[in-house]
């Protein structure tokens, strides 16, 4: 559901009283109103006269600030004029408190002369930026417009841990029964509150930065079939990068037409409520029933009441998935195992003793009696800021040459193969220690989702940062001189190639050929029924290879394969828990799992500074086997 907010700006000395007033009034009325009621929310233009010379609608489609991901802010202008338009929107995400991170950014949009234009902005929305006090604030500047600002907040102070899209059609019907029983469980324990947005037809964005915040997805077999199908591949692309789709079906031969591509069924560890459950690249996708379903049972059992409980199964499905989702980002704050590759940072205490006691002496005794004597005392003030720059100079070198204008740390991709969707999706965490660096921006791709992470016990700076988005990448407190940082990054990239295996038969050996673009140094692949894991090593684009048996005992060679994988995935944490194929649990049937012989050819570039000591990437994704 789109929201929109306006606000008038106040002049003089009374400008900050308004303002507090006003966000007192504002937060007074989301607990009275938007609690109960948190998925409803409007659309307006912005203020602007009716003989204006711009027209402009700013809609958000989330009701509340999510905790992470992407707030989506579709913005039209219609034009008036015979001249060409500018238009300059300015955002910031983060909370009002001191000691907390802020994200920044800013955006240009032009529309012709008695023209029209579109524009959707993702902004970014950091795990932990969105907690109590917490706000995003979008200002639009451009002619004609009196007062462009839109507001958006959490639904509550609250933990909340369930953030929940759902078609309007079924939250028309659940979602306050939802509401009052969440109400009723989490009352005495601190707050763990439902939060999420109603999605309607009218604005579904087509892309998958839309859905990052959204823990589930829920909808009806019509409001399925009844969405864009640009907006359903996106959903699909979602999920593959680890989400949970939910379809709510009136009958299980329904199951059959969703046609999702790229789908694969696997009759194993189906939640109890559900009809079925697939997977799809790094996520699954549910098949639950309708409340229609069971009024039909019931009246053709002749039953008085049906046994329908779908707030029930809702809360249920909801606990099923959110330690796979959402949650991988709800504590920004963790321990990675990356840490550990940057060792130790020492200081010289002893040396920069040494360096100001003969600063000292040489500011004070030499100065004094040597360089300016009692007779020429006036050159005191000449030699006194030559010594404190000389000695700032020699500060900066030895700065230089101690930490040098570099960094170094590690990092771990893993990335999962979807190939009927023709996408890569990526994953990749990492941690680094900077010297004094004369550059922190950094491109990034536009359609990449990035995340700070905290190194516990690592940082020397608060947690008070900013992050400054720029038009084609990141500036701001990403990386900072003499610092360590973590960063989680994903995107999806366009895939085109695969695996090809032909498995050994009637006395001819096997042959595996890789049509991807870079080279792999070891590669496992599980036979389609299960029972055999081959491995293969430096397997080069284009060129056929052969592959051998692991052993032939299926238990020992699941056994040792895993070893292997999880040997080379060690550092991975977050990337680990996202589960390429629930590869930690256990290995799929049909699927390749691979190591790259250069984590470059994969990896999510960012400060080009710095160098990765440890750098591994993995990859997984489906096998094409051929006779």
């Amino acid at each position: 559901m789109s929201i929109s907010f306006r606000v008038s700006l106040s002049q003089g000395g009374v400008r900050v009283r308004y303002r507090l007033a006003l966000c007192f009034a504002f937060c007074i009325s989301l607990l009275l109103v938007a609690a109960p009621q948190c998925l409803a929310g409007l659309s307006n233009t912005i203020a602007t006269p009716a003989n204006a010379p711009v027209e402009v609608t700013v809609e958000s489609f989330h009701s509340s600030l999510p905790r992470h991901g992407f707030a989506p802010i579709n913005i039209t202008l219609r034009n008036r004029t015979s001249e060409e338009q500018t238009f300059q929107v300015v955002y910031e995400v983060g909370s009002k408190w001191a000691g907390r991170s802020t994200t920044k950014g800013t955006a240009t949009l032009r529309v012709s002369p008695n023209g029209r234009s579109q524009t959707v902005l993702y902004i970014p929305v950091s795990p932990g930026s969105s907690s109590y006090g917490s706000v995003l604030e979008l200002q639009l500047y451009g002619i004609g417009i009196r007062d462009g600002k839109l507001l958006l907040t959490p639904e509550s102070g609250s933990s909340t841990q369930f953030f929940i899209g759902m078609g309007s059609e079924l939250a028309s019907q659940y979602w306050n029964a939802i509401v009052a029983r969440q109400h009723g469980v989490y009352s005495g324990g601190g707050g763990s509150r439902l939060d999420g947005t109603k999605i309607q037809p009218s604005w579904v964005p087509a892309d998958w930065r839309a859905y990052v915040a959204f823990s589930s997805l829920w909808f009806s077999s019509k409001e399925w079939h009844e969405l864009d199908s640009a907006a359903r591949a996106a959903i699909e692309e979602w999920v593959a990068t680890g989400g949970a789709l939910n379809l709510v079906c009136d009958s299980k031969e329904q199951i059959k037409y969703f046609k999702i591509a790229g789908e694969t069924r696997e009759q194993v560890n189906i939640p109890r409520g559900c009809w079925d459950m697939s997977f799809l690249g790094s996520g699954k996708v549910y098949y639950l029933p309708s409340s229609a379903f069971f009024a039909n049972k019931a009246r053709a059992e002749g039953e008085k009441k049906t046994t329908d409980d779908f707030v029930g199964r809702f809360l249920a499905q909801c606990s099923t998935i959110k330690a796979s989702s959402a949650q991988l980002f709800a504590e920004p704050t963790m321990g990675l195992p990356l840490r550990g590759v940057l060792g130790t940072y020492s200081y010289s205490f002893a040396l920069m003793g040494l360096f100001f006691f003969l600063l000292v002496i040489l500011i004070g005794p030499l100065n004094f009696f040597v360089f300016a004597p009692s007779r020429r005392r006036y050159l005191i003030l000449w030699t006194t800021p030559l010594i404190s720059v000389g000695a700032s100079f020699l500060l900066f070198l030895f700065i230089i040459f101690r930490d040098g204008t570099h960094g170094e740390g590690g990092r771990i991709v893993m990335a999962h193969l979807v190939p009927a969707q023709k996408r890569l999706i990526i994953k990749q965490e990492q941690a680094s220690r900077t010297g004094l660096l004369l550059g922190r921006k950094f491109l990034f791709p536009e359609d990449a989702l990035i995340y700070p992470f905290t190194l516990s016990n690592a940082s020397m700076k608060s947690d008070s940062n900013t992050y400054i988005k720029t038009h084609d990448g990141w500036a701001g407190d990403w990386f900072n001189a003499r610092d360590m940082q973590g960063q989680y990054i994903q995107t999806s990239r366009p895939a085109h190639g695969g695996i090809r295996v032909t498995l050994p038969k009637a006395g001819k050996p096997g042959k595996i050929i890789s049509s991807l673009d870079f080279i792999i140094e070891t590669l496992y692949f599980v036979s389609p029924d299960g029972k055999s894991i081959y491995e293969a090593t430096n397997i080069a684009p284009g060129i056929q290879g052969s592959f051998k048996q692991v052993d032939p005992d299926p238990m020992i060679a699941r056994s040792k394969m895993l070893g292997a994988w999880k040997a080379f995935a060690r550092y991975g944490e977050v990337t680990l828990q996202g589960g390429l194929g629930d590869v930690g649990s256990g290995l799929r049937d049909g699927f390749f799992y691979a190591k790259l012989e250069k984590a470059a050819d994969l990896a999510i570039p960012t400060l080009d500074v710095i160098s990765w000591h440890t750098d591994i990437a993995l990859i997984a994704g489906p096998v094409e086997f051929v006779e």
